[in-house]
């Protein structure tokens, strides 16, 4: 991670790295302590769905927390 944020720093535009932290995802971001300012940053790919509830149909299973639609749902919601 580091050595990606020190190769994006020698390469990385002010304008794309304040693009990067405008947006309110996740980034790993390189800060210098001594300008106090970000001198690289990336979007951080965490390798997961936020999504908590699956699509089902159509119904539920007994052990599922459900939200009956036209398609069940089912999922822990954690």
């Amino acid at each position: 991670m580091i050595a990606q944020l020190e190769t994006l720093a020698e390469s990385q535009s002010a304008a794309q790295l304040e693009e990067i932290l405008a947006a309110g995802g996740p980034v790993q971001s390189l800060y210098d302590v001594d300008t106090n300012e970000y001198i690289a940053a990336y979007v951080e790919d965490r390798g997961f769905s936020t999504l908590t509830i699956t699509p089902r149909g159509p119904g539920c299973a007994k052990t599922d927390a459900c939200a009956n639609s036209t398609r069940g749902f089912y999922g822990s919601g954690s």
